[in-house]
């Protein structure tokens, strides 16, 4: 054989034989197939609980500071002034005596010695309306009288007391010497004239604190008291 034909007939075999290495490789992974899944597995076991984490605390801010005091409010309207002692100089009030004569209670009395020097005694008490200038009612005045008789005449203590809605609350006491131990004798000897001070207040009072000068007379119908000023 000549070289000319031996070197296409050895390139026929090469290539039969790579052929041949191929169908070998397909038929290997055609046969090479994937099979069926197995079973799964039993699970692994759980895990631990984790711990719950503990919240944060909230921050609580400090409080601000106190802001600045606003401006002032208008003044209110100014009230009337309180009535000097000036102003209230020459008060007068009146009651009526058979007024005060009806109110008239008598309280009991004994010598409390069998030689007692007392030759009577008799113990009043009454009280009634007060009265303005004008006739208005403005409060109450009532008194006691402790009269007591001895050879050496007749002595009567008088326990004072006036008030008047507005305020003028005055106390005094007084010793007369009446005529008799009658009634209207005895409510005479009121006439008197005292220096009283207001040291009682009941409620608003602008008469509290304040001195006069009581002149306190009688007529035959009325009792009047005058509050003037003091010096």
């Amino acid at each position: 054989m000549s070289r000319r034909v031996f070197i296409p007939l050895f390139a026929l075999v090469v290539l039969a034989l790579i052929a041949l290495a191929a169908f070998q490789v397909a038929g290997g992974l055609a046969a090479h197939t994937v099979g069926p899944a197995g079973p799964q597995g039993p699970a692994g076991p759980r895990g631990e609980t984790g711990a719950m984490a503990t919240p944060a605390p909230i921050a609580t801010g400090k409080p601000g500071a106190v802001g600045a005091t606003g401006p002032r409010g208008p003044a209110g309207p100014q009230g009337a002034a309180a009535p000097t002692a000036a102003a209230m100089d020459g008060g007068t009030y009146s009651l009526a005596i058979a007024d005060l004569e009806s109110s008239l209670i008598a309280i009991p009395t004994s010598n409390i010695s069998v030689n007692s020097s007392t030759i009577a005694s008799q113990y009043l008490a009454g009280t009634t309306a007060l009265f303005d200038e004008h006739g208005n009612q403005v409060g109450t005045f009532s008194a006691t009288f402790l009269s007591m008789q001895t050879q050496n005449g007749i002595t009567t203590s008088i326990e004072n007391h006036l008030a008047t809605d507005a305020g003028l609350i005055v106390t005094w006491s007084t010793t007369a010497a009446p005529a008799n131990l009658q009634a209207s004798s005895i409510l005479d000897a009121v006439a008197t004239e005292s220096i009283v001070t207001v040291t009682t207040k009941s409620g608003s009072s602008a008469f509290f604190g304040h001195s006069f000068d009581l002149v306190v007379s009688a007529d035959a119908a009325e009792i009047s008291f005058r509050f003037g000023s003091v010096g």
